[in-house]
Order: structure tokens, then C-alpha cells, then sequence
């Protein structure tokens, strides 16, 4: 690992980008990891987004997970209606989150600013319930539709890894060629 001034030791080594790239190359069906196979509560899923949790996704003056803007236009947003797209400062949309074992929560999906968007509300508790660690954790996230209630939903799954820091921008750069 590289030390950098003031911070947290970055992460650069061969062994993490290999192990990263395995992971990030891999499709998992959410349908599979979260539901067991029970296709009777989800259609219409999005591409799933990919992340390293982040100091900022886990203290607990945050409560909230960041989502990359890109990639959340580009994977998400086209499931919903224009009626359903969090605008602005406003309350959010109600959502379903379905955690790696398949329980639900509830959350909101929301914009902070005019284009940051974040799950809030309710994503302290999966944190902790969950024992999620910033940048040893990283999640698969997939939004979808409910198949009785065609409300929207998240799933999320978590995988651990030995990572004790954040990812140099090499590695960044391999495993998350678009981000934000």
C-alpha cells in the first residue's frame, strides 16, 4: 500500500486488482443472490451499479449511501416515470430495499443538491445491520420493480474483501471505469 500525506493508506497492490477485477467483471443475477431464485417479486431490472463503501457511506453523521450520478442516470432512472424521478430539495421517493438475505426495508431515494443521488432514511440501520466497513465492503446495487405493487425497489448485495483503504486511482480506474 502507498502511504499519502495526512490520509489513509491507499490501496495499490496486484493482489487487490486481481481480486477486483474478478469481482466487478462478474453479472450476478439479483434475482439469485437476494431472492433464491423467487422471480415472483421483481421485473424490469436495472444494470447494477458497483461501489466501494466510502467513510462518508457508513458515519454515522452521513446516514445515507451515494450513488454515482452517471451511472444512476444512465442504469436507474429509466425505470421510472417522469413523476417518479426525485427532483431537487424534495422529500424523496419511498422505496423498498432488499438487503443480501432478502429482507426489506424502507428507505428514500432522493437527490441531494440538484443531481447527487442517495438512499437515506433507513440506511444507517442496514449499515449496522448488516456490519457494513467502509472500503472492506462492496456493494452490488440494482434497482427494480416490484411485481405486485410496481413500486420501486433496490437490492443490494455486499461482498468483503481484505481492503483496508481506499483504492488507488489505477485500481479505481480498472474496477469502476465510470463512477460518478
Amino acid at each position: 500500500m502507498e502511504s499519502t500525506k495526512g490520509k489513509t493508506e491507499v490501496d495499490d497492490t496486484e493482489e487487490t486488482l486481481m481480486i477486483l477485477q474478478e469481482w466487478s467483471h462478474t453479472k450476478p443475477d439479483a434475482v439469485e443472490k437476494i431472492f433464491s431464485g423467487d422471480a415472483d417479486v421483481a421485473e424490469l431490472f436495472s444494470e447494477p451499479i458497483k461501489k466501494q463503501l466510502t467513510m462518508s457511506d457508513v458515519e454515522n453523521g452521513q446516514c445515507r449511501l451515494m450513488l454515482g450520478k452517471q451511472q444512476v442516470q444512465k442504469k436507474m432512472l429509466p425505470l421510472l416515470e417522469h413523476s417518479e424521478i426525485p427532483q431537487g430539495k424534495t422529500e424523496g421517493l419511498d422505496v423498498s430495499v432488499y438487503g443480501p438475505n432478502g429482507e426489506v426495508q424502507t428507505m428514500k431515494f432522493k437527490m441531494w443538491g440538484e443531481d447527487t443521488p442517495v438512499l437515506t432514511s433507513g440506511w444507517k440501520d442496514f449499515v449496522d445491520k448488516y456490519d457494513l466497513e467502509k472500503h472492506r465492503d462492496f456493494l452490488t446495487i440494482w434497482m427494480f420493480r416490484h411485481r405486485v405493487t410496481r413500486g420501486i425497489c433496490f437490492a443490494i448485495d455486499s461482498t468483503s474483501f481484505s481492503v483496508t483503504g481506499p483504492l488507488s486511482s489505477r485500481i479505481s480506474k480498472s474496477v469502476f471505469p465510470n463512477p460518478n
